[in-house]
């Protein structure tokens, strides 16, 4: 069904964008990128509507996965499409209890995340990707205006990619296929307002469990076997669907010129499924440390998640720059770990202030929400035209999965506390000439927090941890060599529950033109990341989770890229060879415990992205 979803769209897609043709009198295309824009919810929220046009620049068009669009941040299997982990610890945001299952979270556009458009003419976006391990994307998205005031978009997402290891031919081992219908409207007099999107997705990994080494196999030395690797699993899958119906409208009550009242509402209806199957366990020997219920030839297993949520409020603005929004907000969710329906209630707010003034301009932010009772999380944030300070205590409950589990080969039933976590993040940006400067520094003060320990069984701490990570960022350009890079430094205290690299930096650096009487551009250049050694979180495949080891070192590896981009007109297109240092330098490095990183010598990777605007 979701192929002929996905074939249906694609035609459609196709046949719009040939019959559309807008022309003026002289046969000159009179809609472009200037006359399409786009806006996120949170533009709405604030009642500051800001638009934007689509990107036709080539800046990071060569910046294609996950890994690289986030800044080389994540942990994964090394398959584009594995399973994620955030190197670095990232501060909850969101309080009540949550489903506790994200691997592949970063593969799912989030509500924050969705581009409503407003178009004079139909929009078209097409990108297409041939990468390392035989990885292919494809992305298109059309949207059009329905009238002056009514906008339909679709987006559909295909990619997949084989594997990195033990590789027999072509074996596949990520299918991906996602879809995003959504949609805006407003009224005439642009008193009432109502986005709307459905996301659906759909992917499937076949798990291998890492490198199986000999026992006289030196770690990491001698596992850089690659397509002749011998790998743990040899008949194992997990498989996620997940679809999240989402609805935002608010009716403006009172609007004169200096003020307006609203009154809004949301609405997310979420549904998750996860599987994990393993056909073969009596090949696995000691992957597993138990097996509870099943035979010991197969397991099947699968988690079921669904959340039902409303939030109510009033909000507006004054002239003066001043914005407020109360509301309360109700959850209603299940999961088969209880098998029954939980409700959890919270109300919360936000006051926002601007301040323009000669020298500079303050946005002030304060921001709270609380359990009825039980959780609460508040926070203040303080920006300018050169520095951002951020502050914010979250006190949030266990996630489902850390409490309960039942499964072949895990089985807990836990009572922890709620987690305790303070965070300050401040950066400061100074410029001399075209050169910018923002060192920052990020602490985190976190109590009683959960983890998996290394026999991924989940635990939780009872001593205070401490986190900061302190750098800097550089933006420099000379003639048309352009630079840009980050150094950073962290250090925790505490239990030994957070595993990083203390040193990581990465940078780019490249030339860009342009050519054909300034109708195109041309850029070219080397991109790097590097990490000191650490012990990096395992991955089990069983119950969805990275966890804590001490047998394998991440060592300090430096992956550098080359890439040559182009423009011409409404088109971009690059040329990339990854880690191309593989090989004569390096044998390789380890993204995760006994995955080895996805580049290899021999890959080159291309693609490109396609606008139109008729």
């Amino acid at each position: 069904m979701i192929k002929k979803c996905y074939i249906i769209s694609i035609t459609i897609l196709f046949s719009l964008v040939s019959e559309a043709q807008i022309l003026d009198d002289s046969t000159k295309q009179v809609y472009n990128q200037n006359t399409t824009f786009y806006f996120h919810e949170i533009d709405v929220i604030d009642g500051e509507l800001d638009q934007y046009n689509p990107d036709t620049s080539i800046n990071f068009v060569h910046r294609y996965n996950w890994q690289t669009i986030n800044n080389n941040l994540y942990q994964d299997l090394g398959n584009l499409g594995s399973a994620l982990f955030p190197v670095f610890y990232k501060a909850r945001k969101s309080i009540g209890t949550n489903y506790g299952i994200n691997i592949y979270d970063e593969y799912f556009e989030n509500p924050d995340e969705v581009r409503y458009f407003n178009t004079r003419s139909p929009f078209t976006e097409l990108k297409y990707v041939q990468g390392a391990n035989n990885f292919s994307n494809l992305r298109a998205e059309f949207s059009r205006n329905i009238g002056p005031y009514f906008n339909s978009t679709f987006k559909v997402d295909r990619f997949t990619s084989d594997k990195n290891l033990a590789n027999v031919g072509r074996d596949r081992l990520v299918e991906h296929w996602s879809f995003i219908y959504n949609s805006n409207y407003r009224s005439k007099n642009g008193r009432y307002k109502v986005l709307y999107h459905y996301s659906h997705l759909s992917h499937e990994v076949e798990e291998q469990g890492g490198i199986r080494p000999l026992l006289s196999d030196r770690i990491p030395d001698d596992l850089y076997l690659y397509q002749s690797a011998n790998v743990w699993l040899n008949d194992a899958f997990t498989w996620e669907r997940r679809n999240n119906h989402h609805l935002y409208q608010h009716f403006k009550i009172l609007r004169d010129s200096t003020s307006d009242f609203r009154l809004f509402h949301e609405f997310d209806r979420v549904n998750i499924k996860d599987r994990f199957t393993d056909n073969s366990l009596a090949d696995t020997d000691t992957f597993y440390n138990f097996t509870y219920y099943q035979s010991t030839d197969n397991t099947l297993f699968t988690t079921q998640y669904s959340l039902y949520e409303n939030k109510v409020g009033l909000g507006g603005s004054f002239k003066q720059g001043f914005f407020y929004r109360s509301y309360i907000r109700h959850r209603y969710f299940y999961s088969n770990f209880s098998n029954e329906w939980n409700t959890e209630l919270f109300v919360g707010g936000v006051l926002r202030k601007k301040i323009n003034s000669a020298i500079d301009s303050l946005d002030i932010r304060i921001s709270g929400e609380s359990q009825l009772p039980g959780d609460y999380r508040i926070g203040l944030n303080i920006s300018g035209k050169k520095f951002n300070v951020d502050l914010s205590r979250v006190y949030y409950s266990p996630d489902i999965v850390q409490n309960r589990f039942n499964s072949n080969h895990f089985v807990w039933n836990n009572d922890f506390n709620r987690t305790l976590s303070d965070n300050l993040n401040a950066s400061y940006r100074f410029r001399i000439g075209q050169q910018s400067f923002k060192p920052f520094v990020n602490f985190h003060r976190i109590n009683n927090y959960i983890y998996y320990d290394e026999f991924a069984q989940a635990k939780q701490t009872s001593e205070e941890n401490a986190i900061v990570y302190a750098g800097i960022e550089t933006s420099l350009k000379f003639w048309k060599l352009n630079f840009s890079g980050l150094v950073q430094y962290g250090k925790s205290g505490g239990p030994d529950v957070f595993r990083f690299p203390e040193i990581f930096s990465k940078a780019i650096l490249y030339f860009e033109s342009r050519i054909t009487r300034g109708k195109s551009s041309i850029q070219f250049g080397i991109e790097a990341f590097y990490r000191s050694a650490y012990y990096g979180n395992a991955y089990m495949p069983a119950n969805f989770q990275f966890h804590l080891q001490d047998e394998f070192r991440l060592d300090q590896a430096i992956v550098p890229d080359i890439f040559a981009s182009f423009q011409f007109r409404q088109a971009q297109a690059f040329v990339k060879v990854p880690y191309f240092i593989q090989g004569w330098a390096v044998p390789g490095y380890f993204s995760s415990p006994y995955y080895t990183g996805v580049q290899r010598p021999d890959a080159v990777s291309l693609g490109f992205r396609w606008q139109f605007y008729d």
